[in-house]
């Protein structure tokens, strides 16, 4: 009896854990099948994330592509405007070298000038002074041709009265002798 009592009790549990080791496998079962769920959800969600991964890179692509045109541009006109500047810069410098000999021409023709100036006052002095001093020996020489000429009349008109008085004298002593 001893050994059908362990036997019964080896069967109990062995059916027990044959009951246990079905739960723990109905578990499992279970717990794969929640995995299998998560892991095809989860491959799922892992496909649509490379597609739209995939659609994304397509986009960003596309984006790339549909910018380089206006990146091209923006560095030609980078460039452009850098030319432009530069050209700029250059004509700004010819135009203060040129402005600069201008100056000093400018400068260097009114000392000239001023010099001619005052060559010209100092020689219209000398001919207002050689004027006066002209005028003063003509007005000198005037004076005197005046005083001759007045003399020369005087002398006529003396000479004139006298043949005059002696006109009429001769006329008296021959109208007298007559």
């Amino acid at each position: 009896e001893s050994h059908l009592t362990q036997i019964q009790e080896l069967k109990a549990n062995s059916q027990e854990q044959a009951a246990n080791h079905e739960k723990e496998m109905a578990y499992a079962r279970s717990t794969m099948e929640g995995l299998k769920r998560d892991t095809e959800k989860a491959s799922k969600e892992l496909r649509m994330e490379r597609e739209r991964c995939s659609n994304l890179k397509v986009d960003v692509a596309a984006a790339h592509a549909a910018f380089e045109p206006y990146k091209r541009r923006a560095e030609t006109n980078e460039l452009e405007r850098k030319k432009a500047e530069a050209s700029r810069e250059r004509d700004l410098r010819a135009l203060r070298t040129e402005l600069e000999t201008e100056r000093e021409e400018r400068t260097k023709q009114e000392c000239e000038y001023q010099s001619r100036l005052r060559s010209s006052d100092d020689q219209i002095r000398k001919i207002q002074q050689n004027l006066s001093e002209e005028r003063h020996r003509r007005a000198k020489e005037l004076c005197r041709l005046e005083r001759g000429i007045i003399a020369a009349m005087q002398a006529i008109f003396a000479e004139r009265q006298k043949q005059e008085q002696h006109e009429v004298r001769s006329e008296e002593e021959s109208n007298t002798k007559s």
